[in-house]
């Protein structure tokens, strides 16, 4: 019953991949799906954000296959980065990568602060700590940041 439902309300409702207006002006996705109204769970957050770190990660492997040899944290910076900006941009770092692969992790840090996208991201709401400041920490550590660990 749950799956004829499922596609009766596709035919109803359509099907959209990207957000759109509906006929009264809420942002709508998916099978009717308002967001203005309804928003999206946790539960839904989650499953979003994990896709999109997937699909960051097999970006990165694809034009960075030597990334997956470097620690934890400072993959995670990498994938960070990615998340911001997207693969394409991301490549744009030539100087940045050349010093991760050396594991020159000063010079790495200095490259990160040496960019428009360290001024674009800037501080983020609520944070206590700017994020490009918690980046460069972890690359030039090796160590994830206290709070990630409780």
């Amino acid at each position: 019953m749950q799956e004829k439902l499922f596609h009766l309300l596709i035919l109803n409702e359509g099907l959209r991949f990207k957000p759109y207006k509906d006929s009264l002006g809420n942002l709508t996705i998916g099978i009717g799906r308002n967001l203005d109204a309804n928003g999206l769970s946790k539960e839904e957050v989650r499953f979003l954000a994990m896709n999109d770190i997937e699909s960051v990660r097999s970006d990165l492997n694809r034009v960075f296959p030597w990334y997956s040899e470097l620690c934890d944290a400072r993959r995670a910076v990498i994938e960070d980065m990615c998340f911001n900006m997207g693969i394409s941009r991301l490549r744009g770092f030539k100087n940045f990568f050349a010093a991760v692969k050396d594991r020159n992790w000063d010079k790495a840090v200095d490259e990160m602060f040496d960019s428009r996208w360290a001024f674009q991201v800037g501080d983020g709401p609520g944070k206590i700590e700017d994020r490009v400041d918690r980046l460069a920490k972890m690359m030039k550590t090796g160590e994830w940041p206290a709070e990630i660990l409780t």
